[in-house]
């Protein structure tokens, strides 16, 4: 187990390997490798290889995994973003509603305070038709019975006349 441990921090040595700065660097990695070698005697190369390999596909798969979680984040910070717009488009859809309310409650008040208004006109014209009418019957009946008087007078007349001229 400590072999492949071993073989593990040498593999990872290789990987990053590109990270590790120049002259400096390269020396301190060649010491570090010459330790564990020697630590650990002759390592078969079969192992080291296998190792070796291992590591190099859990770095591919580290590396995938990071481009992974890079998108991700794009596509976190494009939804985010998505999502800020729609909250802000459903605010104004909400307060373009709360307007509509408003007005509608408007529209709906004025509506009933017109069909109060001619309901009451109309009350008031049913009125004066049912005024009207009475005044037409009394006019009716005034006119009927003047009639009638100056019938009866006309008649009086006549009579007073035919006497008259009898008596002359």
């Amino acid at each position: 187990a400590s072999v492949a441990v071993a073989v593990a921090v040498l593999g990872a040595g290789f990987a990053n390997q590109t990270e590790v700065k120049a002259d400096n660097g390269r020396a301190i990695y060649e010491r570090a490798r010459e330790r564990a070698l020697q630590e650990l005697g002759p390592v078969p190369r079969r192992l080291w290889l296998r190792e070796y390999e291992k590591n190099q596909e859990l770095t591919k798969k580290l590396t995938e995994f990071e481009e992974k979680l890079l998108q991700n984040d794009q596509l976190l910070s494009e939804n985010t973003s998505k999502l800020n717009e729609l909250k802000a488009e459903k605010a104004q859809v909400e307060e373009k509603l709360k307007e509509a309310r408003l007005n509608y409650q408007d529209l709906a008040e004025v509506q009933t305070h017109i069909r109060e208004k001619l309901e009451a006109e109309k009350a008031q014209v049913e009125e004066k038709l049912k005024e009207a009418r009475l005044n037409y019957q009394d006019l009716a009946e005034v006119q009927t019975h003047i009639r009638e008087k100056l019938e009866a007078e006309k008649a009086a007349l006549e009579t007073r006349k035919a006497e008259l001229e009898k008596a002359l």
